[in-house]
């Protein structure tokens, strides 16, 4: 009589007889897709790096000219009292 861990072994063994030929393209494949998806992610990583450096130097750029308009308002106000 056959117990139930030697026939698991037999259809082990016919089953990985099956998938041989197929098993080291699909985990090929697998890794390559792995690689894929790793660089997407680290290319959409810098995307969102560029975007926030782009709109860091957006901000820098008001915040001058809101200084340049604070100062010409400060001259103004100074030049509107000389009068």
């Amino acid at each position: 009589m056959i117990t139930a861990k030697e026939k698991y072994y037999e259809l082990k063994k016919q089953t990985d007889k099956c998938f041989q030929g197929v098993r080291d393209p699909i985990h090929d494949y697998v890794t390559e897709l792995e690689q894929e998806l790793a660089k997407l992610k680290e290319s959409q990583t810098q995307k969102s790096i560029i975007k926030l450096c782009n709109r860091m130097d957006k901000a820098e750029a008001e915040k001058h000219i809101f200084y340049q308009a604070a100062k010409l308002k400060e001259i103004m106000e100074g030049w509107d009292e000389g009068k």
